[in-house]
């Protein structure tokens, strides 16, 4: 056996002779083929290199940050922090490898320290590594592991890991503590340990969430699918936000952030929002679900999905919102809103913007809102008979049914009513209005103002009551 007390730096070889060296102070390198080696780094960064190892081996890093590179191949339990291996920071490993099970022991590493293992070779073999023990619960130290191109399984205990998988298809385990797991290439699958309904799932960015549960709080990225104890979600159901076949339509479930990419994707198509789990809340707000500044949302659709009542828009962006047969309740932001509030008795309040609202409801309430101080044009698509309120200027009846119009009673401001294709009646009342008749055999009063009255086709009649009115009738 060669024994040996090293002072400063040295470069110590040995062949697969019995070594006994003991580092200084400054950090030595250690390189071993074999044998039975007892290597005490010391106070130093040390580094050892060793081409064999065995149970009857001996490393201990001492103080310092300490590097052990394994440089054949591996296999079966490696004790790290037990009687083999202590005090290592920095774990390489180039030689080839089938199953692998790390198991971290007391002495590993202090409370609060790293251990980084990097995988170097692209062998073709698959690998599964494995942490856990006692050291890493109670310490809580962080393991770092970047791997090869083939296809691994990372697992990791009680501490903060980080795994950095390749190009292969690879599972990734994180456990307790707050992980970041990054898939790389391939097609990579998260493994959480209880129901997704127990998990708080954020979608940050293209293939990145943020994953909160008992375990932590686990990054993720590049990850293509999720695997819980109720079942396997992929990356784009999880966050809720799938597109439908030639950019369609998006599903959105939870908060998220649509990049202008995903927004160009459904531009002019559907986005349904509906709510993740029954313990969760079904208010959705756009301010959770808000757009790059660059995204064009002109065009898209925000449609209420089965279980919400509530939807506010936020910002500028000119979005249309469609909602269920439930009372829905949906409020506009400042940009021009197409608001529909589907069947049932909704509430639709407007934003700052000019805003269009679809009634079809004896139960539907209209609140336009004025813009600092200017009222808007704000208008309403009515399927029903309905009368105009002071927030609102503009009414159209939709359809063919015989329904009748009205402008605002008490109100002095012009306002603008046009018939359908059945027989309407539409009064004006307050202020100088437009009366616009359609196919029908049509009413039109304008009451007191200086009213404008236009029959369109059918057999209409006027009443006059201002020497100022206008009458148009198509011959």
């Amino acid at each position: 056996m060669s024994s040996r007390a090293l002072r400063g730096v040295f470069w110590c070889e040995g062949g697969k002779n019995d070594k006994y060296f003991v580092g200084g102070p400054e950090g030595d390198k250690f390189w071993s083929e074999g044998g039975k080696d007892s290597l005490f780094g010391g106070a130093g960064d040390d580094s050892f290199i060793q081409q064999g190892f065995s149970s009857d081996d001996l490393i201990d890093g001492g103080a310092g940050y300490d590097s052990l590179y394994l440089d054949f191949q591996l296999s079966g339990t490696m004790v790290l922090g037990g009687q083999n291996i202590r005090n290592v920071e920095w774990l390489g490993i180039s030689g080839s490898l089938t199953d692998l099970t790390i198991i971290a022991g007391d002495s590993l590493v202090s409370a609060g320290s790293q251990l980084s293992l990097v995988y170097e070779t692209g062998g073709l073999a698959s690998h599964s590594l494995d942490f856990d023990g006692s050291a890493e619960k109670d310490g809580r130290f962080e393991i770092t592991v970047k791997m090869g191109d083939t296809d691994d399984v990372l697992r990791g205990g009680a501490g903060n890991d980080t795994f950095h998988a390749d190009s292969g298809n690879d599972i990734l385990v994180g456990n307790l503590g707050d992980d970041t797991l990054d898939g790389g290439g391939g097609e990579d699958t998260a493994v959480f340990r209880f129901s997704r309904a127990a998990y708080e799932v954020d979608w940050i960015a293209p293939g990145k969430f943020r994953i909160v549960g008992h375990e932590g709080i686990d990054f993720t990225d590049s990850i293509e699918f999720f695997q819980f104890s109720t079942g396997t979600s992929t990356a784009a159901e999880l966050a809720g936000l799938t597109v439908g076949p030639d950019g369609a339509y998006a599903s959105i479930n939870n908060a998220a952030r649509l990049p202008a990419a995903m927004t160009d994707a459904v531009q002019g198509g559907l986005i349904r929002l509906a709510p993740d789990y029954s313990n969760e809340t079904a208010l959705v707000t756009v301010e959770d679900l808000t757009f790059d500044a660059d995204a064009t949302t002109t065009g898209i659709v925000l449609q209420l999905g089965a279980g919400i009542t509530f939807i506010a828009l936020a910002g500028l962006g000119t979005m249309n919102v469609t909602g269920n047969e439930l009372d829905n309740t949906i409020v506009g932001n400042d940009g021009n809103n197409f608001i529909d509030g589907g069947a049932g008795a909704d509430i639709m309040i407007g934003g700052r913007g000019q805003d269009t609202f679809v009634v079809d409801d004896i139960g539907d309430v209209v609140i336009g809102r004025d813009s600092y101080g200017i009222v808007l044009d704000d208008a309403v698509l009515s399927s029903i008979s309905y009368s105009l309120n002071m927030s609102i200027r503009k009414l159209t009846l939709t359809g063919s049914t015989a329904i009748n119009g009205s402008g605002y009673y008490y109100g002095g401001s012009p306002d603008s009513i046009t018939g359908n294709d059945g027989n309407n009646i539409l009064r004006g009342f307050g202020g100088d209005d437009t009366l616009s008749g359609g196919l029908g055999n049509d009413v039109l009063d304008g009451m007191w103002g200086k009213d404008t009255a236009s029959g369109g086709q059918g057999d209409d009649t006027f009443y006059v009551g201002q020497p100022d009115d206008v009458v148009i009738e198509l011959a």
